[in-house]
């Protein structure tokens, strides 16, 4: 604040009809009063409102009153005594949530012209209640006088600590510290203080290379940023820097800058010559985004910095950076127009004056603080259109069942949506965005409603051992991530399959398979990435045939699996097998898909190997013979019998069922060819009774 202008705690008298007066844009309301000397206000990163009083307390407004445990008293610390001088600024760390660490800027009660950059632990006791004996001294700055101090601190979206410095004070910058950059004064300061030691200098702080200008500079050239802020949203950097006598300036800076501007100061007073001895050219300056003049009764005497709207509750201030004046209690909005374009324009009168800061809480929603007054005042649209509205969000992700409905008790009042209906109620809405303007006569306000459609459930098909399958296979799909109670729906190839209605499903058809969910409000999950699936056929049924010894099977396959009277055997890589045993033979094949084949029809062999050319109880006379002969037998039974033929391929060459036993039997099988061939007399119950070698010659 400036030095010699005014006396900083007696309310000044002004001259209401030298200033400009407009319709209000904004309206303020009282909050809560009786503070002492109340000169900032920030959050926490809760609901919670945290207030400094100029003489080292700290105060916290929450659930609509001043709570009574001061959060921090540090007035023994502090030397208030100064215009410009006690308890000026306050910062919480930005992971304040989890390390309770909080910053603050005060003029050193044991070194009066001192500025103590100090950081401060809460209490393990209470959320409402700071270590007051937690102090770590971050950094001190010596002043030559007692004013021009600065005191803001702010933390930027880098994270890094921003801090505002006067250039030390007096008047005309007698020192010449503002453009002098060997000393921290009239800068604005930028450090690291997650760091071991106090601090330190982020790596990409402008002047690191720079040996005449010291590292913990990020910009050059300030009389006194009183109060300088972020904008939450883009990161800009918008300062109030206090003139010496004709020109108050607002400054601007980009998120995107790298730092390094020199705003002018002492060379230039806003945009004006105000002492160039030494300066460097007038191209190497930034200059400010707005100024006005400094003529103490018509708009003011002392800037204000203030902060740029970004809460919900008043939409049509929505993105306009507002400030004021000290002396006059005016506030101005300005509004960034791009490409280093601003307008400005009045917004309010405060007649009580001595504005001595704004400030913003943790929804963005912004506040004033009038200083003479103890008062804080939350700012808003002036126009008091009284409406209660209603939100319904759709059932599910894609229904259309959404509602916004606006009851206001205010006659003529009129709606304006960005659909372009104009009711009160808005139905069947899916999500999305929906902006209505309430007007009535010549008041207008804004309000943005969001339509959120609940969250879409996910559900996944976890991992299956194999995906190709042979048709006498199933493959298993098992549905993951499901919400607790869902019901299922599977496709295929995009279709729904009515009978797979499980968690685990069984398929056995080729396709692309997906599921989804459908809970208990009957909204459907997103479809999930599908597994293909594929099915192979299998190998036709194959033939088998007997030559002596040997079985023969289809050619052409991978592998052969051998059965002997329905058991498997034996596994073989070629379409041959040499038996050991009488019994039924059978095969399957399997092909290069690994699916095999059903197994062959059954064919009967007997290894001649095995079988004796005279049995025991039969006898064949003679043997060998030209295909006439005679059976001559004991008796083996007295019910009949059946003689079977088989030739050396397992076919059955001869059949002859007995009906009355004798020791001779003439058997006439002169129709076959030669060869050798098995004979087996089958008992009444399919009992093999005998079995014994033919030879026919």
């Amino acid at each position: 604040m400036r030095q010699t202008k005014f006396i900083l705690f007696v309310t000044m008298c002004l001259i209401t009809h030298g200033i400009l007066l407009s319709q209000n844009t904004i309206a303020l309301k009282k909050i809560v009063g009786g503070l002492s000397i109340p000169i900032y206000m920030t959050h926490a990163g809760d609901e919670r409102i945290f207030i400094v009083e100029k003489a080292g307390r700290i105060k916290i407004f929450n659930n609509g009153k001043i709570q009574d445990t001061v959060f921090l008293n540090i007035t023994s610390k502090v030397n208030s005594r100064g215009n410009e001088q006690g308890l000026l600024g306050l910062a919480f760390h930005p992971d304040f949530k989890n390390n309770g660490y909080f910053f603050v800027n005060y003029i050193n009660n044991n070194s009066p012209n001192q500025t103590v950059i100090a950081r401060y632990k809460l209490s393990a006791f209470s959320p409402n209640k700071a270590d007051s004996t937690s102090e770590k001294v971050i950094l001190t700055i010596d002043q030559p006088f007692n004013n021009h101090n600065g005191g803001c601190l702010q933390f930027g979206k880098d994270g890094y600590l921003y801090i505002g410095m006067g250039d030390g004070g007096s008047a005309n910058d007698p020192n010449n510290n503002a453009q002098n950059g060997n000393s921290l004064l009239g800068k604005m300061l930028r450090i690291d203080i997650d760091t071991a030691t106090n601090y330190g200098i982020p790596a990409n702080n402008p002047f690191v290379k720079d040996s005449t200008v010291k590292d913990e500079v990020w910009a050059i050239g300030l009389r006194n940023p009183w109060r300088f802020s972020f904008d939450r949203l883009t990161g800009d950097m918008w300062i109030g820097d206090v003139g010496q006598g004709t020109w108050e300036e607002v400054d601007f800076q980009s998120a995107t800058s790298k730092g390094g501007e020199n705003y002018g100061w002492r060379c230039y007073e806003g945009n004006a010559n105000f002492n160039t001895t030494g300066c460097k050219p007038k191209s190497t300056f930034t200059f400010p985004a707005h100024v006005y003049l400094s003529d103490e009764n018509n708009q003011g005497c002392s800037i204000t910095g203030g902060y740029v709207y970004r809460g919900k509750n008043c939409p049509s201030l929505f993105g306009k950076y507002f400030f004021g004046d000290y002396c006059s209690g005016l506030i101005w909005e300005i509004e960034n127009k791009g490409d280093t374009m601003f307008s400005n324009k009045q917004a309010y009168f405060f007649k009580r004056s001595e504005i001595s800061s704004f400030g913003e809480d943790v929804n963005g929603e912004l506040y004033m603080i009038a200083i003479a007054e103890g008062s804080l005042y939350q700012i808003c649209e002036a126009c008091n259109i009284v409406y209660k509205d209603t939100i319904v969000q759709p059932t599910c992700n894609n229904s259309q069942d959404g509602m916004i409905s606006i009851v206001s008790g205010q006659p003529n009042i009129k709606y304006l949506w960005s659909t372009g209906d104009t009711t009160a109620n808005l139905r069947n809405l899916g999500s999305g965005n929906y902006k209505v303007t309430l007007t009535v006569g010549a008041c207008t306000t804004q309000k943005e409603f969001i339509i959120q459609a609940p969250k879409q459930d996910s559900i996944c098909i976890t991992p299956i051992f194999r995906a190709e399958i042979c048709a006498s296979d199933s493959a298993i799909l098992i549905a993951c991530d499901a919400a607790p109670g869902a019901n299922y729906q599977w496709y295929k190839d995009s279709v729904v399959v009515p009978a797979l209605t499980n968690k685990r499903v069984f398929v056995n058809q080729s396709g692309y398979y997906q599921t989804q969910t459908i809970n208990s409000s009957g909204c459907k999950s997103s479809l999930s990435l599908g597994i293909q699936i594929t099915v192979f056929p299998l190998p036709p049924k194959p033939t088998i045939s007997g030559q002596r010894d040997t079985l023969n099977a289809s050619s052409g396959y991978s592998s052969y699996r051998w059965f002997l009277n329905g058991t498997l055997k034996a596994g073989t890589l070629i379409p041959q097998y040499v038996i050991q045993e009488k019994g039924w033979y059978q095969v399957s094949v399997i092909d290069s898909n690994q699916c095999e084949s059903e197994k062959s029809d059954s064919i009967f062999l007997i290894p001649l190997s095995t079988i004796d050319v005279l049995n025991e109880t039969i006898q064949i006379i003679p043997n060998p013979n030209s295909g006439k002969f005679i059976l001559r037998m004991e008796s083996l039974t007295t019910k009949p019998v059946l003689l079977k033929m088989i030739n050396e391929s397992g076919v059955e060459v001869y059949k002859q069922r007995i009906f009355e036993l004798s020791n001779v039997i003439q058997v006439n099988m002169s129709h076959v060819s030669k060869g050798i061939y098995v004979y087996i007399l089958i008992g009444p119950n399919n009992e093999s009774l005998s079995i014994g070698k033919l030879i026919i010659e």
